[in-house]
């Protein structure tokens, strides 16, 4: 599919993570990727946790994603598998799942910052069942109301004009303390 905006994620989940195999979260926004796989977990889990693997279970078993992935349910019922901590470097261990275009498991792979020709965002990108998403921090006033209207859509719910200006100006310009209080908010 390619690449997804921060803001079609969860229309994505809704809609479309069924004919998907997985995404790939990539970016230096540490608070807005841990909020989007969040949102990703509970969109997948019923009942059922994740299973969380991390770069350390690829290197000492290198078929135990690849299992995970092909292993469905026989009630048909797909399972999240996140994978955390991955580097460029650690393609190798993912190309099995980034080059399968039958559906399997739902996989969610949290990266750092990687740049335009990277391999891992390539091997996402071209990939017809799978899609990235970059995560990077934004500066100035409307960039934060972006975020905090992002936060509450995701809970569905929506500022009228100007209140989300007027929201961050009460708050502040922190991003994290944004978005904990715009979903403390939501919870009202």
């Amino acid at each position: 599919m390619g690449v997804l905006r921060e803001g079609d994620l969860a229309d994505f989940l809704k809609r479309k993570s069924g004919q998907f195999n997985g995404l790939l979260f990539y970016g230096n926004d540490e608070a807005a990727i841990s909020t989007a796989v969040r949102q990703v977990v509970l969109a997948f889990v019923a009942g059922e946790e994740p299973l969380r693997m991390d770069v350390s279970t690829l290197r000492s078993d290198p078929a135990a994603l690849d299992d995970a992935f092909r292993s469905m349910s026989l009630l048909g019922d797909r399972r999240l598998i996140v994978v955390s901590g991955v580097e460029e470097n650690h393609v190798n261990a993912l190309q099995s799942v980034l080059d399968s275009h039958s559906i399997g498991n739902f996989v969610l792979i949290v990266s750092n910052s990687l740049k335009k020709g990277s391999k891992l965002r390539n091997a996402a990108e071209m990939n017809p069942v799978f899609a990235s998403v970059g995560f990077y921090e934004e500066t100035g006033i409307g960039a934060l109301v972006l975020r905090v209207q992002i936060v509450v859509k995701q809970h569905g719910m929506a500022f009228d004009d100007g209140a989300a200006e007027r929201f961050v100006g009460l708050v502040g310009s922190d991003r994290s303390m944004l978005v904990n209080e715009a979903e403390k908010l939501s919870l009202y």
